[in-house]
């Protein structure tokens, strides 16, 4: 386990016997004969332990000490200190240092101290990475079913072909709202560079899609007969499993469907297709399903194109003002990119809308 360690003593034959010694176990060592010298490095360089003994010329070590807490809070401290006092190594802690140690130093608890300080280290940092990665995945898994529910809710609320009684319509409206208030309180408080840290793939196992998309398009096909849109299918058979969660596609496949319901116009056209594509073109695609979801309608704001087209790492403005299918198809986007898949939107000469993506065949 290697780490870079500042050494700060002014004895010089006990600096160098230590300096040699933390070197043969591997570590990074720079060293310092007193407290300016320590100073400069530390606004030089940046250390994961300092190793600081306190009676020091021109700066001891608790003035060093200060300067960490204060301005390097990401370097541990050890203090050494000549004199079994517990006064002082009481002071020491309640300054910052991580631990202390009493000279002479025995070499064999310096190193096991210093390894647990690193191994804690090392466990803090994958943690906070771990949360920050999975802070972008729970706000697309939280996003995405919510625009379903709410899309789902318009369209059985506000269809002619919808057989309820008036308590049952206020009912759906009211719930309508609630998912809607839902939806714009989670873009309020959203930050969007959570869709930046959606850069690991997310899930190893494979899916197999089958299931996955006869449940999403049976759905949306009911849906369409809802709102009088005509519902086109084409569907391989017999698809390959893909190197992301099952789960994720049909979150996938609800937010390009919702989108195309949100533009459609009543008696257009929603038409789906998923092909294995063993070609290189288009360019990203080859060995990978490709998903297409096209419709007649209205093309998108140049803001709202502009985001899906350019992806997450070129969001600078508030969830808010984004439509909230753009935000969870560019969720999607950043989501498919961490394995090798592709997102791209196309517009004929005919005014009809093309989202496309393309998820790598795993092998069988």
């Amino acid at each position: 386990m290697n780490g870079k360690i500042l050494l700060v003593d002014d004895e010089d034959t006990l600096r160098l016997a230590t300096q040699v010694r933390l070197q043969s176990k591997g570590y990074d060592v720079t060293t310092a004969a007193d407290g300016e010298e320590a100073l400069e490095l530390l606004q030089a360089e940046t250390f994961d332990v300092a190793l600081l003994d306190i009676n020091m010329p021109r700066m001891n070590g608790l003035q060093v000490l200060d300067y960490i807490t204060q301005s390097r809070p990401q370097t541990d401290v050890v203090m050494l200190t000549g004199f079994a006092d517990f006064s002082t190594a009481l002071e020491c802690l309640k300054k910052g240092a991580r631990d202390y140690l009493v000279k002479p130093v025995d070499m064999a608890e310096l190193i096991s101290r210093v390894n647990a300080i690193l191994r804690a280290r090392h466990s803090e940092q994958a943690l906070n990475e771990y949360r920050q990665e999975n802070a972008g995945l729970q706000f697309y898994g939280i996003l995405s079913p919510l625009i379903t529910i709410t899309a789902i809710l318009e369209t059985v609320a506000s269809s002619p072909r919808t057989t309820t009684t008036d308590e049952d319509k206020e009912l759906l409206q009211y719930t309508r709202r609630l998912a809607e208030q839902a939806l714009t309180r989670l873009k309020d408080v959203a930050d969007l560079s959570l869709l930046q840290s959606l850069q690991r793939p997310i899930d190893g196992r494979s899916a197999n899609l089958n299931a996955v998309v006869k449940t999403a398009t049976e759905r949306y096909a009911a849906l369409a007969k809802l709102r009088g849109i005509i519902f086109k299918r084409e569907v391989q058979q017999d698809l390959p499993s893909v190197a992301i969660s099952p789960l994720l596609v049909e979150g996938a496949l609800n937010n390009a469907f919702d989108h195309a319901f949100r533009y459609v116009a009543q008696g257009g056209l929603v038409k789906f297709s998923v092909l294995r594509n063993d070609d290189a073109e288009p360019s990203g695609t080859a060995n990978s399903l490709v998903f297409s979801i096209s419709y007649t309608g209205t093309d998108l704001d140049p803001t709202g194109r502009s985001m899906l087209q350019q992806g997450a790492e070129k969001l600078f403005k508030r969830a808010s003002e984004f439509e909230t299918t753009v935000l969870a198809l560019t969720a999607w986007r950043q989501l498919i990119e961490t394995v090798g898949g592709r997102f791209w939107m196309e517009r004929d000469d005919n005014a009809i809308q093309r989202l496309n993506f393309a998820l790598p065949i795993t092998a069988s």
